[in-house]
């Protein structure tokens, strides 16, 4: 990234260096980084849709961050311009959308002007889901889905409200639509399902969903933990215990809030296999008081969830 970066820099006029150094970072799950290249890749291209497009997807993530990085970018025309504005009002000067009535009529709004412009939808469903208005979004992202029938946003919308209504059938087998139109980007697609999967207690499923990406799931868990975190629970739900063990290395050791996670991974787990992990757990754990004291109440915990050794 570091070289692309380079690339840019010394030839701004070129839009396609910052697509592909925006979609790198924002593909990296760093959100910081895509806000600021997409906003200096506008400030030279304005007229770019796509990079419109990445800077509302990552503001998405983080309205707040989006709102500090739109001084300098001046007003951009269409769908972009009015979503960007429409995001900035939402958020009230806070971190999050807080949207009132009528800046979600506003998103609606969007939709009827901006029909054929994925950005306007987007927006829309973002502040309607941020209003709680879980029956508006399923509407939308069903719209959404016919409209742009090539696009994976829409999936992984219906994904997202299906999860919200706690119908996670649903919201799996959304995760195979989202997954056909991803290719070959499939990382993201692949953790959110496995994370489903293993609220139905099919750690197997999770697993096997997981492998492919086992490598860069382990590289990234200090900037994304929740993948590493469902990675690791899968493995203890399928009796992998040792091979958890083996990607943790000295973490157990040093860091409490690595023992921490792997307490609860293990009280989750199935009996045997959890009973394993706290064996592995306390032979890891530090001998000072404060470490051991916090032991014995992760081995209470773990025994309240297996009364009866199960």
């Amino acid at each position: 990234m570091a070289q692309l970066a380079e690339i840019v820099s010394r030839h701004p006029e070129h839009v396609d260096g910052w697509l592909l150094l925006a979609e790198g970072f924002l593909a990296s799950g760093d959100i910081q980084a895509t806000l600021q290249v997409a906003r200096d890749g506008l400030r030279a291209h304005p007229e770019s849709e796509t990079l419109a497009r990445i800077l509302i997807g990552a503001g998405l993530v983080e309205p707040g961050s989006l709102v500090r990085v739109l001084d300098g970018i001046g007003d951009l025309p269409g769908a972009a311009g009015a979503s960007l504005a429409l995001l900035a009002e939402s958020c009230n000067g806070g971190n999050r959308l807080a949207p009132d009535a009528r800046q979600v009529r506003a998103s609606r709004d969007l939709c009827g002007r901006y029909p054929d412009d994925l950005i306007a939808w987007s927006t829309a469903m973002a502040i309607h889901e941020a209003a709680g208005q879980l029956a508006e979004c399923r509407a939308l992202a069903d719209a959404a889905g016919r409209r742009f029938p090539d696009a994976p946003e829409p999936a992984e919308w219906r994904v997202r409200v299906a999860t919200s209504l706690g119908q996670l059938e649903e919201a799996i087998a959304a995760c195979r639509a989202w997954r056909a139109l991803s290719f070959p980007n499939i990382r993201r697609v692949d953790e959110t399902r496995a994370a489903l999967e293993l609220a139905r207690g099919r750690g197997d499923v999770a697993a096997s969903v997981l492998a492919p990406h086992r490598d860069e799931i382990v590289a990234a868990r200090a900037d994304r933990p929740g993948p590493y975190r469902a990675l690791l629970a899968s493995m203890l739900m399928t009796g992998d215990v040792r091979g958890g063990r083996r990607l943790e290395g000295d973490r157990l050791s040093v860091d409490p809030s690595a023992r921490s996670m792997w307490a609860r991974l293990a009280t989750m787990a199935p009996y045997r296999a959890g009973l394993e992990a706290m064996s592995l757990l306390e032979a890891a754990t530090p001998p000072d008081p404060t470490s051991r004291v916090i032991l014995v109440g992760q081995w209470l915990d773990f025994h309240r969830r297996h009364p009866d050794g199960e």
